[in-house]
């Protein structure tokens, strides 16, 4: 085909796939000839956003001794061992359907973003899938020593994408309101002067992605809130007139 690809590369496919209906998950693991460790469960925080269905307002960590946790972490295992995937980190996404989970992707990598998740992760457990991967190839015994499963969080923090309500030139960014926040540890810009804001309806739309860790969950809450309204302000960018 001739079509375009929106990353770039040419040769575009359709590929047809079952429309899984339910909420979607990541299971990150690190694994050490056979023995599967799971270093984190993450869920999608998807919600309807000027008029797509299903816009990407970030990742929380899920607790691991929920049952729905433990069935996702059951099959997830069960996908590694069949795909015969025996060292190294993956990065899953599972859709739990009515039905149980059905697998959406494995990947041979870590979890993405570029490892601005780690600060959360690390706080969150005292740990991250990069340093478990490193020890599952250099240290049999620090990877022997780490649990099977997150141990119970040491605070609270999720990840939080940005969403544009609002349309037009930029004439200004004003990220900075987020950076003072009191739990954002991360955060990235993706819109500038000089460029055009859309309507998020997809990844690509996003105009940042931050991280939020704090002792105290209703630090959090409060900040996540602050975020939300200046999004549906558009006091995140100013617009040319």
């Amino acid at each position: 085909m001739s079509s375009q690809r929106k990353c770039g590369a040419q040769g575009a496919a359709v590929l047809l796939q079952e429309y899984l209906k339910g909420t979607e998950y990541i299971v990150d693991h690190v694994s050490r000839d056979g023995v599967h460790k799971t270093t984190m469960v993450w869920v999608y925080d998807r919600r309807p956003a000027n008029g797509a269905g299903f816009v990407c307002f970030g990742q929380q960590c899920v607790l691991p001794d929920g049952p729905v946790a433990q069935e996702l972490i059951a099959y997830t295992r069960g996908c590694l061992d069949a795909l015969r995937i025996s060292d190294g980190a993956t990065h899953t996404e599972v859709m739990m359907t009515e039905t149980g989970p059905c697998l959406v992707e494995v990947n041979s990598r870590c979890h993405g973003a570029a490892g601005s998740w780690m600060p959360l992760a690390r706080a969150m457990t005292g740990y991250t899938q990069v340093d478990a991967c490193v020890d599952a190839f250099l240290n049999a015994e620090a990877f022997d020593s780490l649990p099977d499963v997150p141990p119970p969080f040491l605070a609270s923090g999720q990840v939080s994408m940005l969403v544009s309500y609002h349309e037009g030139q930029v004439e200004a960014t004003q990220f900075q309101k987020v950076r003072e926040l009191k739990s954002v540890v991360f955060l990235e810009e993706n819109l500038h002067a000089g460029h055009r804001v859309e309507k998020t309806i997809d990844l690509f739309g996003l105009i940042g992605m931050c991280v939020l860790v704090h002792s105290d969950p209703d630090v959090l809450a409060s900040d996540l809130d602050c975020i939300r309204q200046m999004e549906h302000e558009g006091s995140l960018f100013v617009l040319a007139n």
